[in-house]
């Protein structure tokens, strides 16, 4: 999907779809008056012609609803965290600071994975298991720090050591940029694999409240 396409789609369902709709209204409109108040000897002329006008402005809709449907799905997909924008009839309104910031720190794993502009490149970093507590488990980085989490933390087979997963994207096309696109600065959590052989430790924190949860402790992660 080029620049270009999502442009003009953009230009057809914001403002000539809309365009398109008003004009069929009002042919329905003319017919119901011509059928009212015209004369019987003028009334078959004014309606074919109308209804002919009608026909026209329904194909030019349907054709480039058609042609532009692909953009419909990825652009339910678009919000602050990777885009400043979104079109209003042949302009566009930008976000303010309180959206951008509200979806700075948002994991959008799998709205990213949906979208044909982004592509994926695994992240994978080495941490090391404390073990389970009551309510978390328990983890510590390279850099000493610790960390909690209950959310997507997976015993497996295949895992060497416990290892933080996610994936960073970035646009196929950066001239998406000019559109208002852009990058996510930080990479999506998917999972935190634990070796099976690891499974059963326990950790109890001397103080609980001094270890933060993963997305308090954890730079450029969305969890």
């Amino acid at each position: 999907m080029s620049v270009e396409y999502w442009v003009n789609a953009e230009r057809f369902y914001e403002f000539w779809f809309i365009i398109i709709s008003l004009l069929l209204l009002l042919n329905i409109i003319v017919i119901i008056f011509v059928v009212i108040y015209a004369k019987k000897g003028n009334r078959k002329k004014f309606i074919l012609a109308t209804i002919g006008s009608a026909v026209i402005f329904g194909m030019a809709g349907v054709i480039g609803y058609i042609h532009y449907y692909p953009y419909l799905e990825q652009a339910s997909y678009t919000n602050p965290l990777i885009r400043d924008r979104e079109p209003r009839m042949l302009t566009y309104t930008y976000y303010g600071t309180v959206e951008e910031t509200n979806y700075y720190k948002l994991n959008y794993l799998d709205g990213l994975r949906q979208m044909t502009l982004y592509e994926e490149e695994q992240v994978i970093e080495p941490i090391h298991y404390l073990g389970e507590g009551k309510y978390f488990h328990y983890f510590e980085c390279e850099n000493r720090e610790r960390f909690k989490q209950n959310r997507q933390v997976e015993f497996t087979k295949t895992a060497q050591q416990a290892q933080l997963i996610g994936g960073r994207f970035t646009l196929k096309d950066e001239d998406f940029q000019e559109i208002g696109f852009k990058n996510p600065e930080s990479t999506m959590f998917e999972a935190i694999e634990i070796p099976v052989d690891e499974q059963g430790k326990n950790y109890e924190p001397e103080d609980e409240a001094q270890i933060p949860r993963a997305e308090d402790s954890i730079r450029f992660w969305n969890f």
